[in-house]
């Protein structure tokens, strides 16, 4: 489990390492391409998640104790 205090500073790498994914496996499960994550985890472009992605995302972050509204709002770099 996360300690809260991390909870509101994790990047989304340091979210999926978390997760003991790559960012392959990642993208598959969110149904983009590794490209896209890679673009997401540096900033260069945000997030925009569908509502399927999101619920994907959540059953995910249950597995590490976490909810998406534990996330900050801005997970790049």
């Amino acid at each position: 489990m996360v300690e809260l205090k991390t909870r509101n500073k994790l990047t989304l790498r340091e979210l999926r390492k978390l997760l003991g994914l790559s960012q392959s496996r990642f993208a598959d499960a969110l149904g983009v391409s590794r490209g896209t994550i890679s673009f997401w985890e540096r900033g260069i472009y945000k997030p925009a998640l569908s509502i399927e992605q999101i619920k994907t995302l959540e059953d995910m972050l249950s597995t590490i104790g976490l909810k998406f509204r534990d996330l900050p709002d801005d997970v790049s770099q």
